[in-house]
């Protein structure tokens, strides 16, 4: 005859176990969720971080290209000198792949006399610069949604000290250039 034990806790053991196992399980779960989430976002901002660096070089490159524009009849924003476009392709890093992007630039109205406001905008090749930046020397220049990195500049077309042209003071353009405001909220990331 079997007879039922008071202290017999076999079911309870059971009991206990799934819900350990579940608890493990629920735990391991979350963990590899945050783990998977975290490398997603890793990858992500170090992609944009790579964006955001080549944009910038990009920009630099073509600010120094309009410095060196340093003739009345060359450089932007004297006569009927457009500001050029310049192309830049950024070559391939491990596991990257290389990128071309393309810097529009637009020259803005100053507020002093021979001073040039220059605003240059970064995108990837094959932008239009419609679709980059837009604007006229008339009116403050506005970047678009497809702008990566956006720089507004200053281009002091005379030398430290001198207010007007003559008395040793030559107007030379793209003497200094100063960077008066750097814009890369266009990069993803």
């Amino acid at each position: 005859m079997n007879r039922l034990r008071k202290d017999d806790d076999g079911g309870g053991v059971l009991v206990l176990a799934v819900i350990f196992v579940f608890v493990v399980g629920a735990i391991g779960g979350a963990i590899a969720t945050f783990a998977s989430a975290s490398l997603a976002q890793t990858t992500s901002l170090g992609n944009g971080a790579t964006q955001e660096y080549a944009a910038e070089g990009a920009i630099q490159v073509a600010i120094q290209r309009v410095r060196d524009l340093s003739t009345l009849t060359t450089a932007p924003g004297y006569g009927s000198t457009p500001c050029p476009t310049t192309s830049v392709t950024i070559p391939a890093t491990t596991g990257a792949v290389s990128e071309s992007l393309t810097v529009v630039c637009v020259v803005g109205q100053a507020s002093v006399p021979f001073e040039r406001k220059i605003v240059f905008a970064a995108c990837r090749g094959g932008t239009s610069d419609a679709n980059c930046l837009t604007g006229q020397s008339t009116f403050t220049p506005q970047p678009q949604s497809a702008a990566l990195v956006v720089a507004t500049t200053l281009y002091y077309d005379l030398p430290n000290g001198c207010t007007t042209v003559g008395s040793g003071c030559d107007l030379t353009p793209g003497t200094a250039v100063d960077v008066s405001a750097w814009d890369a909220s266009g990069v993803a990331g």
